[in-house]
């Protein structure tokens, strides 16, 4: 189920996105960006927002590999050998 839920993350954030552009630009291969640009306009990130994404995915990062390292640890403690 978990692993259900972080590929349909991963194909939603990354693959979607990309078929998209390339659907679209074949769709409209005679026109100029200009007149049909392939990426609207709302959906291009701020730049205050491009400056904290790398912070954004590091703190995700860190906070998932604090939860798996704490898992490892719990299960290699000794209290889970006595049960």
């Amino acid at each position: 189920m978990i692993g259900g839920v972080v590929t349909s993350a991963l194909r939603e954030l990354l693959i979607y996105p990309v078929i998209y552009v390339f659907w679209r630009r074949r769709e409209l291969e005679d026109q100029t960006e200009a007149e049909a640009p392939l990426i609207p306009s709302e959906l291009v990130p701020s730049e205050r927002m491009r400056q904290r994404l790398p912070k954004i995915i590091a703190l995700t990062v860190a906070i998932v590999l604090i939860l798996f390292g704490g898992k490892f640890v719990w299960q290699k403690s000794p209290h889970q050998k006595q049960r």
